[in-house]
């Protein structure tokens, strides 16, 4: 044992040693133990002692045999060591170890001090050391400093290798970082960072990435956060994707006074129904190209932390057109039954809208109007809004293909009184 500790001192990464009783072998390991020099007197299989604890006496040269590398002197005879390969990350094992390609598992590399990881050996050529793996909830991420310093959890399922284990990874060579990402359903997206690197401690393991590719597309809240990341996208109006509180298709307007409006009602043809129940208008219907209503979730999420300013797009059969524009709105939750609050009118449509501030919205199968004499008003006038007793203004009203008059179409009062409208669009920002 003496002599398993001394080849040990000659080993600048050796921090502890095994002594093997069946096979007689000593192996030698660059990681810590929990034992003490104590394990010298138990009877189990393995006796592991940590570098810190070797006794002096028992590290001083052996009798001077003639033993080879792969052996050390013991109780006068060489002992075979057994030795682990080395490697650095799966790259380096895939790089030297060809034969493992396409088998994916767990491996032990030494980044800074011995580590058990995942090795991605198959996607996009294999050589991935994983960094963090998550398949369930049986490991809690929540977690410290020193923990997330150090590393936790299980590489064969769910862990994280490390700050420091990261830090130098990627402290002498540029990395190439891949996110693998599975939603619930199955669906499946990647994202690729042609650099990735974090600093020391000192540094607090600071970020820097940079170059992506890949079909895990970049997250938007609203059209504005769009244009404003990307501003070549000025101009170019279109459906786009946005995240106000989950996905979803909107019609951003790119061009109108400098761009960045969320359309959160586009009306363009009778193609789509607008007579529906509180809970389609509360999730959203239609389609953004066309004709669509976001819902009104969306609307309070978009609206509900910042102010937003309102502006609505009106056409005639004929072609003339007008627009309203109000510098705060803003609607509550569900259970202020989306309430409207709008102020600040300019344009040159008419202010229809000043009428309806303050007012819950209403659907046919939900009421929440002050008609409290005719009954519901979106059934009285084929649609749902903020209704009073009942409107100035019902954009979700009934769609006619001509100029008919009715306050059951879709009106904006101030302007055109009881005409149907051809084109509706409101839109935030």
């Amino acid at each position: 044992m003496g002599s398993c500790m001394r080849v040990c001192h000659k080993f600048e990464l050796c921090r502890s040693v095994d002594w093997i009783r069946e096979t007689k072998t000593c192996r030698l390991n660059t990681r810590f133990g929990i034992n003490t020099v104590n394990s010298l007197m138990t009877g189990g299989r393995i006796i592991h002692v940590d570098r810190e604890s070797f006794p002096k006496h028992m590290t001083a040269d052996c009798h001077k045999l003639a033993c080879t590398e792969d052996a050390i002197c013991l109780g006068g005879s060489c002992m075979p060591i057994l030795k682990e390969k080395i490697y650095k990350d799966c790259s380096d094992i895939v790089k030297r170890d060809p034969s493992k390609k396409g088998q994916d598992g767990v491996y032990v590399i030494y980044p800074d001090t011995r580590r058990e990881v995942f090795c991605d050996m198959t996607t996009d050529g294999g050589g991935w050391t994983v960094i963090q793996r998550r398949q369930d909830s049986q490991v809690s991420f929540y977690r410290t400093w020193i923990l997330y310093k150090s590393g936790f959890g299980e590489a064969s399922t769910n862990y994280w290798i490390g700050n420091d284990a990261i830090y130098a990874l990627t402290r002498d060579k540029n990395q190439e970082l891949r996110i693998d990402l599975e939603r619930h359903d199955g669906e499946q997206a990647y994202a690729v960072y042609s650099t990735f690197y974090i600093g020391d401690e000192d540094n607090k393991y600071t970020l820097t990435v940079s170059g992506y590719n890949g079909t895990a597309k970049k997250i938007y809240n609203d059209c504005s956060e769009i244009l404003k990341r990307n501003p070549s996208k000025k101009g170019k109006d279109g459906v786009y994707i946005i995240y106000p509180d989950s996905r979803r298709e909107v019609f951003c307007d790119m061009t109108t006074d400098g761009g960045g409006w969320t359309v959160i009602q586009k009306r363009e043809d009778g193609d789509v129904d607008f007579y529906k129940t509180w809970i389609e208008y509360q999730q959203g219907f239609g389609n953004a190209t066309k004709n669509y209503w976001i819902g009104n979730e969306a609307i309070h999420t978009l609206t509900k932390d910042k102010n937003q300013e309102l502006r609505i797009d009106l056409q005639r059969h004929n072609g003339e057109e007008a627009y309203a524009v109000y510098s705060t709105f803003y609607i509550g939750d569900e259970d202020d039954k989306y309430n409207l609050a709008v102020s600040g009118y300019s344009g040159t449509a008419g202010d229809s809208l000043s009428y309806h501030n303050g007012m819950k919205f209403t659907t046919k199968d939900r009421e929440n109007d002050n008609d409290h004499i005719n009954g519901n008003c979106a059934i009285q006038w084929h649609g749902a809004w903020w209704y009073d007793i009942c409107h100035q203004a019902n954009l979700n009203g009934q769609y006619a293909q001509s100029a008919l008059s009715g306050f059951k179409y879709m009106v904006w009062r101030k302007w055109k009184g009881s005409e149907a409208l051809k084109r509706s669009q409101m839109m935030i920002r």
